[in-house]
């Protein structure tokens, strides 16, 4: 299996040839998706821009069974749990009423959602939120799935025992195939349509009919615990039957997650999750490159493009900061000094005057001959510096006030914090007095 360069953890499904790096979908750029829609291949890379070549996944996916330690663990995440819990929880708490619905809905809605992200390649369950991402349709469908296949199995049980014992094993063994299809293609009929799941069960061959048996071993050790537990009269019986089964049911989808990832290219399902992606606003694509060209170590991209983006007055504090950041690790000097003007009065402006005295001393060590221009921002740094402790920044900081101000108000201020900064470092306590006795006169004058 193939991961992404950046996200080491989630599958690639794009590769660029000259960069040398495999991408998952975040991590490639879908600027040109719509112009392209004639194209497999509808994105580029954030990097160089060439356009990159989709990965043929299912030549290195390893089939669920040589992974069955991380296939029964995927429901252990805390987004999973969360879940199963809740929705066990709410089953034993209603399980007389009619409310018992709505637990079932969340789980079904849950599993369709573990499908879905495990089909395009990503083995970690989704968030909670994932559960609404869309309407309960899917729940419906699917219950209306069983209603057909019941009344299927019903009419031709009508026409001889040996009609309905076959109507039942076409059902029992199409239903994994309809699932998948009313997952990924969302469509009611197609999923009922006997061509489609014969097609899925014929193109996935040999791993179709693993995934049913694992299944069956699976819905038949329900039915055993059930038997165990006896009669659920109990909070308790109730609440761990359902955990059990919710478990269960998780894994299922995931398993036929699996199988749609692991026969993506014979099955024909890759274009189909392409069409149905999300296309991001320039926004979100702007930080997706920006997140990409750092961790490619292509700075100079990324502070041009971060310098852009601060232009803006909708421009966030923290992407102002990392402008900063980039700009320290590799910035020009003269472009650090430029913005740093820029980015001081920033903070200032957003009232973030206890940050100030950080920023300044991490410009200082990249910059040293570094000074602010504007002198209300040096005694505000001054200020913040005292808070923090660094005394000798201080000193260094104000120690040529009488060069940059004749204000009479900013000559005192910047003798109080002199006299206050000196006192704090060991030896120069005549300097302290000295400024004291300054700061003194400069008032009595006044």
């Amino acid at each position: 299996m193939t991961h992404c360069t950046f996200h080491p953890l989630i599958t690639a499904t794009h590769s660029c040839t000259r960069c040398v790096k495999n991408f998952c979908l975040s991590c490639s750029n879908e600027q040109d998706y719509d112009r392209r829609r004639d194209s497999t291949d509808s994105y580029s890379c954030f990097i160089c821009d060439l356009e990159l070549e989709a990965i043929n996944a299912g030549a290195t996916v390893r089939p669920f069974w040589r992974r069955l330690d991380q296939v029964y663990r995927y429901p252990s995440s805390l987004a999973a749990i969360v879940v199963i819990v809740l929705a066990s929880a709410l089953s034993a708490l209603f399980s007389l009423s009619l409310l018992a619905i709505i637990p079932t809905i969340i789980m079904m809605l849950y599993c369709f959602a573990c499908l879905r992200t495990t089909a395009k390649g990503d083995m970690l369950a989704p968030t909670f939120e994932n559960c609404f991402d869309g309407s309960v349709a899917p729940f419906f469908k699917l219950i209306g799935i069983f209603l057909i296949g019941f009344l299927f199995i019903g009419i031709l049980s009508a026409l001889g025992t040996g009609f309905g014992i076959l109507a039942g094993l076409f059902c029992l063994l199409a239903l994994p195939a309809s699932i998948i299809t009313l997952a990924i293609e969302e469509s009611f009929l197609a999923a009922l349509n006997p061509s489609k799941m014969i097609s899925i069960i014929s193109r996935t061959g040999a791993s179709y009919f693993v995934a049913f048996l694992f299944i069956f071993i699976m819905f038949s050790s329900l039915g055993a615990l059930t038997y165990m537990v006896g009669e659920a009269n109990s909070f308790f019986n109730l609440f761990l039957f359902s955990a059990i089964s919710n478990y269960y049911n998780v894994v299922i989808f995931h398993i036929l997650g699996y199988l749609v990832f692991q026969n993506a290219d014979a099955l024909g399902f890759a274009v189909q999750r392409d069409s149905n992606k999300k296309i991001r606003s320039d926004e979100q694509r702007l930080e997706a490159k920006i997140e990409v060209l750092i961790k490619a170590g292509d700075y100079s991209k990324a502070i041009e493009l971060t310098a852009q983006q601060v232009k803006s007055n909708t421009a966030s504090l923290s992407q102002w900061r990392r402008c900063m950041k980039l700009l320290l690790a590799g910035g020009s000097d003269t472009n650090i000094k430029n913005f740093s003007e820029r980015y001081l009065a920033k903070l200032e402006k957003d009232g973030q005057t206890e940050t100030m005295a950080d920023d300044y001393v991490s410009i200082k060590r990249r910059i040293k001959d570094f000074e602010p221009k504007d002198f209300e921002q040096k005694l505000r740094i001054a200020r913040s510096l005292m808070e923090i402790g660094k005394y000798k920044r201080v000193i260094q900081l104000m120690r040529n006030f009488t060069q940059t101000t004749k204000d009479k108000q900013q000559i005192g201020q910047s003798m109080k914090l002199l006299s206050q900064a000196y006192e704090k470092v060991p030896g120069f306590e005549k300097n302290a007095r000295f400024y004291q006795q300054q700061y003194k006169m400069l008032n009595s004058r006044s």
